[in-house]
């Protein structure tokens, strides 16, 4: 080829047997680098931008999977949904004769964002839009989902995401300013973490006095809190410069005192 241009990416929308979105309507979203379209069956990214290679395009096109797929886990932890990679579409743009070559490549990749009862999905979930997915957006992700799906204690999980926002700022102060999350709610997160739990999802013995498990509300609360950290580290990914609204204890489930 005189000028390949990768024209199209083509991926296979793959869902378990319990999980379907057969009577979803198509969504289409548009960005500078490409158009991207999904059905039931298929993921298509029409490119916008010129890429001569194959691997190049899917740098973007696997990026912006992988955080469609965080942004639909956090809602949906128990739905096995995977984009495998079908073929790419690619043409030259300065022909030897006046005819335009196009050329597929298989390839395969999986993206993963697992259900005892089938059910029907009505829509998509919409692309993402000003996220990245950095390492620990993966991090907190995989264990909220691993949480969700009662593969490890509630407690645990929010442990190890309390210390990674920790880490990641060097402080629980610093996290607070860096992420723009009220100071009263990492406390509140570093207390259950740490003085909540029955004897089966408790973090340490008790010092003094007896195991005391989490209420509902506060399991709530932290399953909602961790939805809310995700989305916020995915956004400073995106754009640290940007302004960020206060993560305040108002915006979260009410606790009982």
């Amino acid at each position: 080829m005189n000028e390949p241009h990768v024209n199209a990416l083509y991926y296979k929308l793959i869902v378990e047997k319990d999980i379907d979105f057969n009577r979803a309507s198509p969504i289409q979203e548009e960005t500078d680098d490409f158009i991207f379209s999904l059905s039931h069956k298929e993921a298509i990214f029409k490119m916008k931008a010129h890429f001569a290679k194959e691997n190049d395009a899917k740098k973007i096109t696997d990026g912006f999977l992988n955080s469609y797929l965080v942004l639909w886990g956090i809602e949906h932890p128990s739905d096995d949904i995977k984009f495998l990679f079908k073929s790419s579409e690619i043409v030259d743009k300065k022909p030897s004769n006046d005819h335009t070559l196009s050329i597929c490549v298989n390839d395969t990749i999986n993206l993963e964002c697992s259900v005892d009862v089938h059910v029907s999905r009505l829509k998509f979930p919409q692309p993402p839009k000003d996220f990245t997915v950095s390492p620990d957006v993966e991090t907190i992700f995989s264990r909220f989902k691993s949480a969700m799906q009662k593969k490890e204690p509630l407690l645990s999980m929010a442990y190890m995401c309390f210390t990674v926002i920790e880490a990641s700022a060097g402080s629980r102060r610093a996290a607070a300013k860096k992420y723009n999350i009220d100071m009263k709610v990492l406390n509140k997160w570093g207390e259950l973490v740490s003085t909540k739990g029955s004897k089966s999802e408790a973090r340490k013995t008790p010092k003094k006095g007896s195991f005391v498990p989490l209420q509902p509300e506060e399991r709530k609360w932290i399953i909602e809190l961790i939805k809310k950290v995700i989305l916020r580290l995915g956004s400073y990914a995106y754009d640290p410069k940007q302004s960020f609204t206060k993560i305040n204890l108002s915006d979260l489930p009410q606790l009982n005192p």
